[in-house]
């Protein structure tokens, strides 16, 4: 049994975690919902762009649209499912960005459906392009990203340049990303 003294201490080291993931349920089919959807159908119109960017975690979006990316949504998790795919491609212009998180859960997540037919079957069906994103080493997530640079005292507005330009606009086609992930390999 803990002292009081132990319990206070675990009590003070406690982390809450990022994200609760609760599963599936008839109330919620996550694999067929893209948080934050009908924000980026607004932007992407409203701006006139193309581009859907697909995060995994609804506080990357948020993090995202808090410095002006509007079109960003989010997959509720690591897995994205071909409804997701689809629902981006009916809302995107014609390019899809993915951003996974950059970690060992996001990486084997983009190798999954660039492997499994997934990404070139909705890619083929919904005709457009799908390209994916890496963030900087040392980077966990998107919202990590933009915590990083508000911490150094940047604007809002200069971090979504930074984003773009270092983020967004560097992203490869997921062919060329995932033959340089075989590659690397061996």
């Amino acid at each position: 049994i803990p002292s009081p003294e132990e319990v206070k201490r675990q009590l003070s080291d406690y982390k809450a975690p990022k994200y609760l993931n609760s599963p599936e349920s008839a109330v919620i089919e996550k694999k067929k919902i893209l948080f934050g959807l009908s924000m980026a159908k607004r932007t992407l119109k409203r701006d006139g762009t193309d581009a859907l960017l697909v995060v995994e975690g609804y506080m990357d979006a948020i993090s995202l649209w808090d410095v002006g990316l509007g079109g960003a949504v989010a997959s509720m998790g690591t897995a994205i499912s071909p409804e997701q795919l689809d629902a981006a491609a009916k809302t995107s212009g014609g390019r899809i960005v993915l951003c996974l998180d950059n970690d060992d859960a996001g990486i084997a997540a983009a190798e999954r459906i660039c492997s499994n037919g997934i990404l070139a079957e909705a890619a083929r069906k919904n005709v457009v392009g799908f390209s994916i994103a890496r963030l900087p080493d040392g980077v966990k997530d998107p919202a990590e990203y933009i915590e990083m640079w508000k911490e150094s005292g940047s604007s809002a507005d200069d971090i979504l340049v930074k984003f773009r330009m270092e983020v967004f606009e560097s992203a490869v086609d997921w062919t060329e990303w995932y033959i340089q992930r075989v590659v690397s390999q061996y």
